[in-house]
């Protein structure tokens, strides 16, 4: 690329939108400048306000077209060297004369490759200095196919337009030269496809021969499965087993052009009864008894229709009279002329049998198969009609049970209800003796904190004053004493003795009565605590928020003794080396937890314990915690310590 070709610009004038992206694409990607105009009024616009080195313009625009931007380029002095090239399809030679009409430099035929229109470009910017006005010229009057033009084009733009011209002749006469040999290639092809095709019509028409004798049989099946559909939709609808078989033996009597028909099943007996007689049997019939329509019973098995029973498949006489195992036919019987005998069966057993008579001109083996197709329908109908009957049956004994079940339920459901309602008057009394136990149970906390108090008291006021007093005198007594006396000496344990007595004293009184909160406040006082229990050999680890002024005294007071209890259980059961204490502040409450390394407890088992087994150290924390309307939680795993968390809310005291 150039800095010469950098600088070269090329106005596209394009109303289709797809296209001009195309052409600039291209061109830009060759390092050429590129302006758009939509249509030929746009470009008039931007051609007279900037001048470009190369037009390139579609033809057919909305407003003003190729050919009118052209002579308006060429009206004007300063724009008259601009080379234009306009795209078309050059469908019609008069756009030739137009474009020299209007003084354009080439064509571009559409749809063009990339590289055409390239060369095209590069060769009108390398000549456009040969692009010169010739002076004033004279015009030239044309008439071409009764139409007069008028052409001002000078010589080398009518030279670079016919050469297009016939460029674009040339390139059409190679496409079509081109399209010929392939058409002769193709003339040949469908020569040798012709030969294929004859080959294959005479496969065709002994196909179609074959087709006419499946189309046969394919019509003699869909007579078949029409048959089949017809047996098993009757024996949806059908009433009762009798009216299912004169469904059927009407199938067959049609399938097979049969006159009459019957079905017949073995009984236990190894007998015929015969369950079914098709409407023009009956009406055939002249056996006495017939009249009435009483289906024959245990007729025994011979004669020809007993040979396809016996031998359990079908059987063809169209001569029964001659057949070697007739017995005749009974009194006022049809006279058979023609029979087909085709056993039914069921998972390989044959069952009973279809028996059809006197089709016209005999039966053969098509009738045949169209009979043993049907019969496996026939066989399942009836099936189904036995089993939607014994369902039927099964369903009403199951009403009838569900109805004395039901029945029995109410009763039962009306002494559940009293039960129910007697447990929730039992509930609802638990409930008020739960809530009179708690209220109780807060009551003696207080009175049991009270009598703490009280006793706390009384050990600092009158038995802590009434040792220092005794101490006082003995101490007074000593000094009396001579210093070399045993007396002297004597006196030295009661006086040590008292002391630490009087220290048991406020060691005790401070448990009972915890002076301490009110001295140092809720967290000051809980550290006290913790690095009093640090004391006995068991290393204490804290991490503790300010939780200073957060809960009133009766509220610290509670929180204070369930830390003290649970410290106490430490020392008294865990055998723990380690504890952690937390307090962490949250939204609305403060998170308490104590957790140490000891040997644990079968937490589930303590839980259910009775509590006069598992003492009183875990239900009282449960207790004051509910107080606090807080939660108290405790895990614990033998051989894997103890963790108890408490969670109190924050109230507003």
């Amino acid at each position: 690329m150039t800095n010469k070709k950098n600088l070269e610009e090329i106005l596209i004038i394009e109303d289709s939108p797809t296209q001009a992206e195309r052409l600039r694409y291209v061109l830009e990607q060759h390092g050429y400048r590129v302006s758009m105009a939509g249509n030929g009024r746009e470009a008039m616009v931007s051609l007279a306000n900037h001048k470009p080195d190369l037009v390139i313009s579609d033809i057919l625009m909305p407003e003003a077209d190729g050919y009118a931007v052209c002579r308006f380029l060429r009206q004007h002095r300063d724009l008259q060297n601009v080379p234009v090239i306009l795209l078309t399809a050059l469908s019609d030679p008069v756009d030739v004369m137009r474009a020299l009409e209007c003084g354009a430099d080439n064509f571009l035929i559409k749809p063009f490759e990339a590289n055409q229109l390239l060369q095209r470009v590069q060769l009108f910017l390398l000549n456009r200095d040969l692009h010169k006005p010739e002076g004033v010229q004279e015009g030239l009057a044309i008439v071409f196919q009764g139409q007069r033009y008028f052409i001002n084009s000078d010589r080398l733009q009518i030279l670079n337009l016919l050469l297009s011209t016939y460029e674009a002749a040339v390139e059409k006469n190679s496409q079509l030269l081109q399209a010929q040999t392939e058409l002769q290639s193709q003339a040949e092809e469908l020569e040798s496809q012709s030969e294929e095709l004859r080959a294959q019509n005479e496969e065709l028409v002994e196909m179609a021969e074959e087709l006419r004798v499946s189309e046969g049989r394919a019509q003699r099946q869909a007579q078949i499965l029409t048959a089949i559909n017809r047996v098993f939709h009757e024996a949806i609808i059908c009433e009762t087993e009798e009216e299912l078989g004169r469904t059927c033996l009407t199938a067959a009597e049609e399938l097979t052009g049969s006159r009459f028909g019957f079905i017949g099943e073995i009984n236990e007996a190894g007998l015929l009864d015969v369950i079914a007689i098709s409407d023009s049997g009956w009406a055939a019939c002249r056996v006495p008894g017939f009249t009435k329509r009483i289906l024959p019973k245990a007729v025994p098995i011979r004669g020809v229709f007993g040979k396809a029973i016996k031998d359990e498949r079908s059987v063809i006489a169209n001569e029964p009279a001659a057949h070697p195992d007739s017995v005749g036919t009974p009194q006022g019987h049809p006279e058979l002329t023609a029979f087909l005998g085709v056993p039914l069966k069921q998972g390989g057993k044959t069952i009973g049998m279809l028996g059809l008579g006197n089709k016209p001109g005999g039966y053969d083996r098509a009738d045949q198969e169209a009979a043993e197709a049907l019969a496996p329908g026939i066989v399942e109908s009836f099936l189904r009609k036995r089993a939607e009957k014994a369902l039927k049956q099964a369903h009403d004994e199951l009403e009838q049970r569900v109805k004395d079940r039901t029945a029995e339920l109410r009763l039962t459901v009306a002494q559940l209800q009293e039960e129910v309602t007697h447990r929730l008057q039992t509930e609802e009394s638990l409930k008020e003796s739960e809530g009179r136990l708690r209220h109780l149970t807060t009551q003696l906390l207080t009175a049991q904190e009270a009598e703490r108090g009280r006793l706390a008291l009384e050990l600092h006021d009158d038995l802590g004053q009434s040792l220092m007093a005794l101490k006082m005198q003995l101490r007074a007594i000593q000094r009396k004493v001579p210093e070399s006396s045993e007396t002297r000496e004597s006196l030295e344990y009661p006086l040590d003795f008292i002391n630490e007595v009087i220290e048991k004293i406020r060691h005790l009184s401070r448990n009972l009565r915890p002076t301490i909160l009110e001295d140092l406040g809720l967290t000051g006082a809980l550290r006290h605590l913790f690095e009093d229990f640090s004391n006995q050999g068991i290393l204490v680890t804290m991490n503790l928020d300010d939780i200073q002024g957060l809960f009133s005294q009766e509220a610290q007071l509670i929180i204070y003794r369930i830390f003290q209890e649970s410290f106490s259980n430490i020392t008294r059961y865990a055998q723990a080396s380690q504890v952690s204490v937390s307090i962490k502040r949250q939204a609305g409450s403060v998170a308490f937890q104590v957790e140490d390394n000891g040997k644990g407890f079968d937490h589930q088992k303590v839980i259910n314990e009775n509590i006069t087994d598992r003492g009183l150290g875990l239900t009282s924390m449960d207790e004051r915690a509910r107080i606090l309307g807080g939660s108290f939680n405790i895990w614990s795993q033998e051989g894997r310590g103890t963790k108890i968390t408490l969670i109190v809310p924050i109230r507003v005291k």
